[in-house]
C-alpha cells in the first residue's frame, strides 16, 4: 500500500512537470487542482496510464468551475458569484442568530421575574447582557470578514461548501422558530 502511494505521488509529480514543460501554469499552492484541470492534456500525453483516469473529476457546478481560485482569476467575474452569495448568507445567518438570542434573553428575564417574584439584580444582568451583545456584534463582523479572506484565496468549492452550510443553517433556524412560535401559546 505504501509503495503504491509513493508510485502515484511520483506519477503526479511527473504530470506536473509535463504541464510545466508545455508552458502551462501550475500553482505552487494547489498543484492537484491544475492536474484535474489539465486532464485532457495529460490524457493525450499518457494515453495508457490508469493514474491519469483518476484525475478525470468534473469540477463544474451550474456553469461555474469550482477549481478556480478568485485571487488567481481576478478578471473572471464568475469567480465572485459564490463568495458574494456566501457573504450575504453569512450576514443573514448571524442576524437571525443574534435576534433569536435577544428574544430568548428577554423571555428568560420575564420568566425569572414572574416565577420568583423577587427583585433581581438588574444591573448585574444588564452588564452580562451588554457583554454578550458586544461579543455578538464583534463576531457578526469578524467571522464573515475572516471567511471572505479565505474564500478569495481558496478554490470555489470551499466557498460553495460554506454557502450550502449557511443556507441549511438559515432553513434550520426558520423551521425551529416556527416550531417554537407554535409551542409558546401552549406554555402561556
Amino acid at each position: 500500500m505504501q509503495k503504491t502511494n509513493n508510485e502515484e505521488n511520483e506519477k503526479l509529480n511527473t504530470y506536473i512537470q509535463q504541464i510545466k514543460e508545455d508552458g502551462r501554469q501550475v500553482s505552487n499552492v494547489y498543484p492537484e487542482i491544475d492536474l484535474i484541470r489539465e486532464y485532457s492534456f495529460l490524457k493525450e500525453k499518457n494515453p495508457e496510464d490508469a493514474t491519469v483516469e483518476k484525475l478525470n473529476i468534473q469540477m463544474n457546478f451550474l456553469g461555474l468551475d469550482l477549481s478556480k481560485i478568485p485571487q488567481q482569476n481576478i478578471t473572471d467575474y464568475t469567480v465572485y458569484i459564490i463568495p458574494i452569495l456566501y457573504i450575504i448568507s453569512s450576514f443573514i445567518s448571524i442576524r437571525m442568530t443574534t435576534a433569536m438570542q435577544e428574544k430568548q434573553t428577554k423571555k428568560k428575564e420575564n420568566i425569572i421575574d414572574g416565577e420568583t417574584g423577587k427583585e433581581i439584580d438588574k444591573e448585574k444582568d444588564e452588564n452580562e447582557l451588554d457583554t454578550i451583545m458586544q461579543t455578538n456584534k464583534m463576531m457578526s463582523w469578524m467571522m464573515p470578514i475572516m471567511s471572505i479572506s479565505i474564500a478569495f484565496i481558496a478554490p470555489l468549492g470551499l466557498a460553495l461548501y460554506w454557502l450550502v452550510n449557511n443556507i441549511l443553517m438559515i432553513l434550520e433556524r426558520l423551521i425551529l422558530n416556527k416550531i417554537l412560535e407554535k409551542e409558546e401559546p401552549k406554555e402561556e
